[in-house]
């Protein structure tokens, strides 16, 4: 016997198919040391009586888990995909539902009779999530950290067989790897390349979720838990860290009008599965599916995210729709970035990888800026943007991604 131990522990995640049905496949996760809390809350309502003594008489169990949890790990080529849909889904819907799974190697103690080996958490959905990355003088690990809320809690006993552990195969992404375009304001500023005066990006989100009807369940799990979920209006909050180089960054804030501005990522990563070239032309605005020959697209899967990477215009983030032929590849350009014409012929050629992930803010608006401060060898402006859901729309970003690995049961 036993305590559990500092770093015996593993989780995994998988998508549900609806509140209550556990998840048929997983892909296992490294988190941050202690990098998952979780709070089966119970609230109760405590009567004001009168009832002859002095004390509490009555006190009733009103709801349980209404109390967010936290999830923190990085942002690993085999789990984006899932964690980007679990958090920015359109906001016209309901969010997924997601199970996580909790493992130790300790055997406990028990007086029940068999000792518990994890934790199931089921009926998850995530409420928001944040990352920043830093592009200071060396590269950092982009870490992710999401806020969650739990529908229900049960221990694993000793009759459950605990699945074996596959710790992500590849590194997490890192800051230096990742493009970022920023346009400070729409009406001056132009789409384009990785904007090098750019130290940091942060991104806020969150769905505002509301959680409803509680209600009793012959269930223990479920007894007096929340039944469904609404998403009231969601929120995102862009923070743009820059170096001073351009006098545009000094003016943002003077005009009499609302600056908007908008924000594109493309990551790369080291052991992408396809370092290709084109010399096609992509054009900005395009729609429909748009089919891309390459040297050599060994390596592309389907729903795969590829980045092309022009040496001067800029960059294009989209996802694949379909391999056709062995070195063509279509891609669904509707709701995908379309923002850069890039002509593989001249200054050429393209450069194209796959195992990347984008985020697209198309327009945000400036709400604060803070005067050139010291920031090592150079200063530094911070700028503050919120995007708002506008009327019609469903969704405040456009993400990009895909899980670079095979789930399991």
């Amino acid at each position: 016997m036993g305590a559990i131990t500092e770093f015996g522990v593993w989780s995994r995640i998988g998508k549900q198919a609806d509140r209550t049905t556990k998840a048929a496949s997983f892909v296992d996760l490294a988190l941050r040391k202690d990098g998952l809390t979780y709070s089966a809350s119970k609230e109760s309502e405590k009567l004001d009586s009168e009832h002859r003594f002095k004390g509490n008489q009555y006190r009733v169990f009103t709801q349980r888990n209404a109390e967010p949890g936290q999830l923190q790990t990085w942002i690993f080529p085999d789990s984006v995909g899932t964690f980007f849909d679990a958090v920015f889904t359109d906001t016209n819907g309901l969010l997924g539902y997601f199970n996580v799974e909790h493992y130790w190697d300790a055997t406990l103690n028990s007086s029940a009779g068999s000792q518990d080996v994890g934790t199931d958490l089921q009926g998850i959905i995530f409420n928001g999530a944040s990352f920043t990355i830093e592009r200071g003088n060396t590269a950092n690990s982009l870490e992710l950290d999401l806020e969650f809320f739990q529908n229900a809690k049960v221990g694993f006993d000793s009759t459950v067989t605990k699945p074996a552990y596959t710790a992500p195969p590849l590194d997490p992404y890192v800051s230096t790897d990742v493009l970022i375009d920023f346009r400070g304001n729409n009406a001056t500023d132009s789409y384009g390349g990785d904007n090098a005066d750019v130290r940091s990006v942060g991104l806020q989100y969150t769905s505002n979720v509301e959680l409803r009807n509680f209600r009793p369940s012959t269930t223990a799990r479920y007894n007096k838990s929340w039944t469904n979920h609404f998403i009231q209006e969601p929120s995102l909050t862009v923070t743009v860290e820059i170096e001073v180089a351009d006098d545009n960054y000094l003016r943002y804030d003077e005009g009499s009008a609302l600056i908007e501005g908008s924000l594109r990522l493309a990551a790369r990563h080291p052991s992408a599965s396809m370092i290709t070239t084109t010399t096609e032309t992509i054009t900005a605005g395009a729609t429909g599916v748009d089919v891309i020959t390459m040297a050599d697209a060994t390596g592309a899967e389907v729903g795969d995210v590829i980045v092309f990477i022009h040496p001067t215009t800029g960059f294009f983030c989209t996802l694949t729709a379909t391999v056709v032929a062995v070195n063509d590849v279509s891609f669904d350009r509707d709701a995908q970035d379309s923002y850069v014409t890039m002509d593989g012929l001249t200054g050429g050629p393209i450069a194209a990888e796959n195992m990347s992930w984008g985020v697209i803010v198309p327009r945000m608006t400036l709400t604060s800026a803070t005067p050139p401060k010291s920031n090592g060898s150079v200063r530094t402006m911070q700028f503050t943007y919120e995007a708002d859901l506008q009327a019609g729309e469903t969704s405040l970003l456009v993400p990009m991604a895909y899980d670079h690995s095979a789930s399991h049961a």
